[in-house]
């Protein structure tokens, strides 16, 4: 599983090894804009980690890592992609600490958990809860 590597007690988020196929935009929501003022969680299947996000309005997230680890950075999205950089922890070189994913829910909305293939091949199941 190339997803996260815990290091030093720090996450670094490596960079897709090959690009994100492009989607088409949903009709609905996006991801980030779900996200934004709710919890959105990843779990990765065979005992893969758990990641939890809260991402704010201002282009900005909070997150626990892998072992109650607190991080932060920015993000960035359009109607296609999220891309977001951890600036802490990071216990990596930079570039390492970035990455993209499809910007999408598929027609799923808050309460509903999805399973979507991220830009690894990885499989995890994304749950948006209300509130942070």
């Amino acid at each position: 599983m190339n997803i996260f590597a815990i290091i030093g007690g720090g996450l670094a988020l490596a960079l897709p090894a090959t690009a994100i196929a492009q989607t088409t935009p949903s009709s609905g929501p996006t991801l980030v804009q779900l996200a934004i003022g709710n919890t959105l969680t990843a779990v990765y299947p065979d005992g893969g980690p758990t990641v939890t996000f809260a991402f704010k309005p201002d282009g900005t997230f909070t997150a626990v890592f892998p072992g109650g680890v607190q991080g932060h950075g920015d993000y960035v999205a359009d109607s296609r992609y999220v891309c977001w950089i951890v600036k802490a922890p990071l216990d990596e070189p930079p570039g390492r600490n970035v990455r993209c994913e499809a910007n999408s829910t598929d027609g799923h909305t808050i309460g509903q958990s999805w399973t979507i293939t991220d830009s690894y091949g990885d499989k995890p199941t994304l749950t948006i809860r209300p509130g942070q």
